[in-house]
């Protein structure tokens, strides 16, 4: 990593864990599932497209906030071995953005809206706790990353299978808007989610 990217990524797991820890006994789950979405969404898209240079805002999203988990993880459960995966396993070749369509993808859809809930849920934390214009870098790379999500969405219902009523994008309007996402969960194969160990015995 070059030095700014050293001092994105420190900022951004930092950051993540604060949100995780702020309310440590009653929402920490919940956050962390939050995480975990977002996570998975970025893992699926960079597994699937690669890592083109357009998608640099995922890929950060998704080292800093694996590290959150990685670092809360190891905070609570100090006597375990860390469990989340840091491994992103990379396609040989990057796809433009319209490959998202490939219906080899539709599996990992759902994952999107999902994702553009749990990251609107978190930027507005982001906002309300911290100065934009001290981490003008960390605002401008979530503001990215809603845009990419938010495109991707997009582009995915444009297939004619798209079932909008569904998998209806979630408002991220501000703080006070009521999330509309109705997806049932599942679960990514092996190679996209780790063991859970927050809530593995």
């Amino acid at each position: 990593m070059q030095t700014p990217e050293i001092v994105n990524f420190t900022v951004m797991a930092t950051v993540g864990v604060a949100f995780l820890q702020q309310q440590l006994s009653d929402n920490t789950a919940s956050r962390v599932r939050q995480f975990e979405q977002i996570v998975a969404a970025c893992a699926a898209v960079l597994q699937f497209l690669g890592r083109p240079r357009f998608l640099d805002s995922l890929f950060q999203l998704w080292s800093g906030l694996t590290h959150s988990l990685i670092l809360m993880e190891a905070l609570l459960f100090p006597e375990q071995p860390v469990q989340t995966s840091s491994q992103l396993a990379l396609p040989r070749e990057n796809l433009p953005l319209s490959s998202i369509m490939d219906d080899r993808f539709q599996q990992w859809a759902p994952l999107i809206p999902l994702a553009i809930q749990s990251l609107a849920e978190y930027t507005d934390w982001f906002h309300e706790k911290y100065d934009e214009n001290l981490h003008k870098e960390m605002a401008a790379l979530l503001d990215d990353a809603m845009l990419l999500f938010q495109s991707i969405y997009q582009i995915l219902q444009l297939r004619p299978d798209a079932t909008a009523a569904a998998h209806a994008a979630p408002d991220t309007g501000g703080p006070d808007t009521a999330p509309t996402v109705v997806i049932a969960p599942f679960a990514l194969p092996d190679t996209v989610t780790p063991a859970d160990p927050w809530t593995s015995t």
